[in-house]
């Protein structure tokens, strides 16, 4: 079972979950403008199955669900999946080309930052790109050591916890910040 099943699955548990989205439903869709989510996402569908990559699927089941909504209710409706919507986008994993771009000169900052360090502590050790070379041993510096995929689900989960209770804005803003030392990004 593909992690963007379950990601559906779950978003899909929001959506029944909550009694506002029931009442945004009225029925009075526009079908011709929800083409402009259906038909990309159909095709993103077809595509995604074709070559085989779920992350694709991924971003094809949004379009259609943004759809989907827009056909049966319109606005109303759009506007109560929103956040279970943003939070399936937010799961949406990036593609390699962005990690790299991003990631990689992160691991070259740690790796900078971590040898001089080390000789500051009278250890002496050499960077050659994302690699620490010691007398004695090396090691690599990960992209998991950067902390960003901490942070992505922190903030999905962040998000779903705001939905799932419904706390107010000034809440989870005073939760982020009692939580923001608890992370390992400091």
């Amino acid at each position: 079972m593909s992690p963007q099943f379950l990601y559906v699955l779950v978003i899909g548990l929001f959506i029944l979950r909550r009694e506002d989205i029931a009442r945004a439903y009225h029925g009075k869709g526009e079908p011709w403008s929800a083409l402009l989510f259906l038909v990309p996402g159909v095709c993103l569908f077809l595509w995604g199955h074709f070559v085989d990559v779920m992350d694709i699927i991924h971003v094809s089941l949004i379009l259609v669900g943004f759809g989907a909504a827009w056909f049966l209710s319109c606005k109303r409706l759009t506007r109560a999946i929103l956040p279970p919507v943003l939070i399936l986008v937010l799961a949406t994993p990036l593609p390699a080309v962005l990690i790299n771009q991003m990631m990689f000169p992160m691991q070259l900052w740690d790796t900078e930052h971590s040898v001089w360090l080390l000789n500051a502590v009278g250890i002496p050790s050499l960077a050659k790109g994302d690699m620490i070379s010691m007398a004695e041993n090396s090691t690599r510096f990960a992209e998991s050591c950067t902390a960003l995929g901490f942070v992505k689900w922190l903030t999905i989960f962040a998000l779903a916890y705001v939905y799932i209770f419904r706390i107010t804005r000034w809440h989870a803003v005073l939760c982020w910040y009692c939580l923001r030392p608890l992370s390992p990004m400091g």
